[in-house]
Formats: C-alpha cells, structure tokens, sequence
C-alpha cells in the first residue's frame, strides 16, 4: 500500500460469507469504486456501486471456480475459470450476457 492511502471512518461491511459464499477468490474494485466479485456457488457475477450496501447487479454465468476477476474500462468484465473449464469468460455489458473469450491451460490467479 502506498504511504499516501487513508482509510474512510464511514466505511461499511457490504458482504459476508452469506452474499459471497465460502470460497472467495475474486475482487476487483475500478476507478468509480465499483466492487465486482463472484460467488461461486451460485454462479453470479456480483457487483456493487460505490456506497450501497446491497448488490446492485447478480448476472449468472456457467462458471464453476473463477480464480481471477478483472473488469475493462468499457466496464466488460473477464473471470478465469481456467482450473474448471479451461476458459476465460466475458461479461458484455451492454449485451448483459456472458461469452467465451479465450482459452487456457490453466487458472489465470490474479
């Protein structure tokens, strides 16, 4: 961590194991505070805007173990299922449905 950063008095927990499941391996949060993760069980894409407490958005997807989450700047979203499925998915946004993009060998851990 930088030696700027400061941490906000008015933050909040906005998930637990209940939201998220017991095995969370992805969080990413972008340039708005976006927080994106999955929840493995269920198969759902998660994400919440900056300063709301539920999630906003639950999008299922055929993925079974993301390892790895990361979100472009055009607010498309990729999650490695490598370790399962052998693939990278794609959330479009403006399509609202998730798509192959690549294959890989393995997990992608980020």
């Amino acid at each position: 961590m930088v030696s700027t950063a400061t941490w906000s008095a008015d933050g909040y927990t906005f998930a637990n194991e209940t939201i998220l499941g017991r095995h969370v391996s992805t969080l990413f949060v972008d340039t708005n505070n976006t927080v994106y993760s999955t929840q493995r069980e269920r198969k759902q894409l998660l994400l919440w805007q900056n300063g709301t407490a539920h999630s906003l958005r639950r999008m299922v997807g055929e993925f079974s173990q993301p390892a790895s989450i990361f979100v472009t700047a055009l607010g498309n979203v990729l999650i490695d299922d490598g370790k399962s499925n052998g693939q990278v998915l794609q959330w479009n946004s403006n399509e609202n449905a998730f798509a192959p993009m690549t294959k890989v060998d393995s997990a992608c851990d980020g």
